[in-house]
């Protein structure tokens, strides 16, 4: 391949890179897509196909001018009326753009504009999706780009060295690629990769949002307004939609106990649907370093544990943030946060990304007192909130009462409930959605078969029935805990509703009615693979795509810290070996007594040195040897020194042969054009390592035999070397 077809090609794959990428976003029309596609394979068909028609995809530069006024206006209206965004409404002139410059490429003046509408696709790539496989395009476009830009650079400095208006004569030059030329260029690529990696390390983070685009629809939730109806978290218990992944960073795997990851709380039960009166929310305090005070006043009872969580949500159509009860502190992204006076967090609004957050949640376990005592008289607060109850079928209580029989403890009680509910009814996903009127009635007396709410509800009714507060919570069980990422994937077939039971003594604590439903596993080796690209996917999401300020304080805080453990080792390293040296105190004195070994050591230590110094200074003064094709190379220039010197034009030592020729072409004009022949077959066999074939022999010989000819027909005055 020719140097002039290297620096196209390269360009065009360049541009095919960043324009799939662009594409890989599903955030550009299908028409753009296509249009882009086709561009590109008329493009590379230029380039490899020896077809004369081809040179039909090159329209006049009217039709091209009106061609872009087409799609400036189609931007400008698909920025009033169709997206209203910025960013992709000028996709349309970006992408045509492209297609007019891969169909007229001819100039190597052109490349660069190539080059400049190719990054612009990347960069909006980067700017409309935050998924992982970018990474990986990331990574193919940046050895490409170092590829693409260095064919240029030599395109370049050929042009230079030559006549610089026959640019033509790059289509005779071969591509000067060698071993050591490939793997220095991709080791240029490589330290660049590190390099950047580095400076996205250490650049401070910002909080500007302009650039950040929504990651689509939000996911549609259920259970999680101020209003739950009977039935509607059923509805999505078969959706393996994607909702959310918690880590507990400081826990070593799998936690032992169930965990629930709460989301809102419901108080007024109507006999068919739950609704909140604590919805009033409140702002919380924040604290100069970001932190959310959530105040659960947990943390100084006794017996208390604190669980740290980092959550990465997904775009949901509801504002509330999940975590384990009780939530404590929180941390993340936002500058607002509320909270009702139920415990449950909301943002102001719904975010339409991914949003990362921690949360650090405190859980009391039930204390005796409450294990032993007996039904309480509690708070007026309390009693009016949740011992509420709407006209309920008296049978309902009659159950209860029979349940209860011969039972004090308002614990008892409880655990009676709950076990007659996990014994006496079925769990069913396919009870129907008709709706009814009595719909807790229905499942406890006819269908006997339900839901988790229906399961929660049934069990809050009863509870209120003997005096017992109780509410409904709704919220999400921890899904499947992946191995190769330490974290849980919960779904939307993991949303959830139980029950919390208020104790005078450790206030709220969670009961759960419903039975365990045991998980269809599927193959464990698609399980496994599964489990490592979704652990892949969330250190992207972790690592890059929130990467923040905290995080790099974080990272900066650890690096310290191990510091000054090497540090401490070292200390203690020198401190052993000072005592292994038998230092002694005599008479108020301090001596040394190495022991043998350490003489014989420091002897081999030495010796390896002088060996080493000795190696290296070898080295550097030992005679270039070269090999018969730079003897070859070399001959061949000293003859057309020597033919040069006949004239009195001698070349300077510090001159380059590039310089030379220069001269050689600015002071004698046609004569130079033989010399920069003779040197760039001179460079290329010298430091391309490209052997002299014989009609390279017969070249030289007549670029040589042109050469003496005319400089003994020229009479121009020798230039005197100074």
């Amino acid at each position: 391949m020719t140097l002039l077809r290297a620096v196209r090609v390269s360009a065009k794959l360049l541009t095919l890179i960043a324009f799939s990428a662009l594409a890989g976003t599903g955030k550009l029309p299908l028409v753009l897509v296509i249009g882009g596609f086709i561009a590109l394979a008329i493009g590379f068909a230029q380039e490899f196909a020896p077809i004369s028609w081809w040179s039909l995809a090159r329209c006049p530069r009217p039709i091209w001018n009106g061609a872009l006024v087409i799609a400036c206006l189609v931007t400008v209206a698909d920025f009033l009326w169709g997206t209203q965004q910025a960013l992709q409404a000028s996709l349309y002139v970006l992408v045509f753009l492209m297609a007019n410059k891969l169909l007229t490429l001819s100039r190597l003046k052109d490349v660069p504009q190539l080059f400049v509408i190719g990054f612009l696709e990347f960069l909006s790539a980067a700017v409309l999706t935050v998924d992982f496989w970018y990474a990986g395009a990331f990574v193919v476009y940046l050895l490409t780009a170092i590829w693409a830009l260095l064919m240029y650079h030599l395109s370049c400095e050929a042009v230079q060295s030559m006549n610089v208006a026959d640019e033509a004569r790059l289509i005779l030059m071969a591509v000067p690629l060698t071993a050591r030329f490939f793997w220095t260029t991709n080791a240029i690529a490589i330290a660049a990769l590190v390099v950047a990696s580095g400076i996205f390390l250490v650049m401070p983070r910002t909080g500007f949002g302009f650039f950040q685009q929504a990651n689509g629809t939000p996911i549609r939730t259920s259970g999680f307004s101020e209003k739950v109806d009977l039935g509607v978290i059923g509805a999505v218990k078969q959706d393996a939609t994607l909702v959310m992944r918690v880590q507990f960073p400081e826990l070593e795997g799998e936690p032992a106990e169930r965990m629930y990851l709460k989301g809102a709380s419901f108080d007024y039960y109507t006999g068919q649907s739950w609704t909140n009166t604590f919805s009033k929310k409140r702002l919380s305090a924040k604290t100069e370093d970001g932190l959310f005070e959530i105040g659960s006043g947990r943390a100084l009872a006794r017996n208390t544990r604190r669980v740290n969580q980092d959550i990465l949500l997904e775009p949901l159509d509801t504002s509330v943030l999940f975590g384990l009860p009780f939530v404590d502190q929180v941390r993340g992204p936002f500058a607002l946060l509320e909270t009702d006076s139920m415990g449950g967090l909301w943002l102001p609004h719904t975010v339409p990304r991914r949003l990362q957050y921690t949360i650090s949640s405190i859980s009391t376990p039930l204390s005796h007192e409450d294990r032993q005592g007996a039904l309480s008289d509690y708070p007026p607060e309390i009693k009016r909130r949740f011992l509420q109850l709407p006209t309920i079928d008296p049978r309902i209580g009659d159950l209860t009462h029979a349940v209860t029989r011969d039972i004090t403890t308002s614990y008892g009680m409880t655990i009676a409930i709950k076990q007659h509910l996990l014994s006496h009814y079925a769990y069913n996903l396919d009870v129907g959605s008709m709706y009814t009127a009595s719909p807790l009635e229905e499942f406890l007396f006819t269908r006997k078969t339900g839901y988790c709410e229906h399961y929660a509800t049934a069990m809050v009714v009863m509870l209120r029935a003997v005096g017992i507060p109780a509410r409904l919570v709704t919220g999400f069980l921890p899904g499947e805990w992946n191995d190769f990422g330490q974290y849980y994937t919960v779904r939307q077939q993991d949303a959830h509703a139980w029950v919390e039971v208020w104790f005078p003594h450790s206030g709220w604590v969670t009961f759960d009615p419903t039975p365990s439903v045991m998980k269809t596993s599927g193959n464990p080796l698609v399980k496994q693979v599964g489990g490592m690209i979704d652990s892949i996917r969330l250190k992207w999401d972790r690592f890059v795509i929130h990467y923040s300020f905290y995080d790099q304080m974080t990272a900066a805080q650890r690096a310290r810290d191990q510091g000054e453990s090497v540090r401490a080792s070292i200390v203690s390293i020198l401190g052993t070996l000072k005592n292994w040296s038998g230092l002694r105190s005599e008479s108020g004195t301090m001596r040394i007594s190495p022991p043998p070994w350490m003489s014989l050591a420091t002897l081999l230590l030495c010796a390896l040195l002088l060996l080493v110094m000795s190696a290296l200074f070898r080295k550097r003064t030992a005679k270039v040897v070269f090999s018969n094709r730079d003897i070859a190379a070399i001959h061949m220039y000293e003859r057309m020194l020597a033919v040069l010197a006949t004239r009195g034009v001698n070349k300077r030592p510090e001159m380059t042969p590039l310089e030379f020729s220069k001269r050689i072409w600015k002071e004698y004009g046609a004569e130079g054009a033989l010399v920069q022949e003779l040197t760039v077959l001179y460079y290329q066999v010298r430091f391309g390592h490209e052997p002299l074939s014989q009609y390279d022999l017969q070249q030289v010989e007549e670029l040589l035999r042109r050469l003496r000819y005319s400089m003994i027909k020229a009479s121009v005055k020798p230039v005197e070397s100074k």
